[in-house]
């Protein structure tokens, strides 16, 4: 079974992300480089719960 806490690693990592960006300025200073930076991040969260997704249900979809 997937421990809950693992699951909200990519929530508090984000939350850093973001924090940090702030602080740095570089959405205002480096536009193009934070919307890069933002897209990959989230193909790393959506990967991510994916690979979670496949770990709890190897057979593919969820049955009720």
């Amino acid at each position: 079974m997937i421990s809950n806490n693992i699951l909200w690693a990519p929530v508090f990592a984000t939350a850093v992300l973001m924090y940090l960006a702030r602080v740095f300025h570089i959405a205002v200073l480096h536009y193009n480089v934070f919307l890069i930076l933002l897209m990959l991040w989230s193909g790393l969260v959506i990967g991510f719960f994916r690979f979670m997704h496949k770990r709890k249900f190897p057979a593919g979809r969820i049955r009720k």
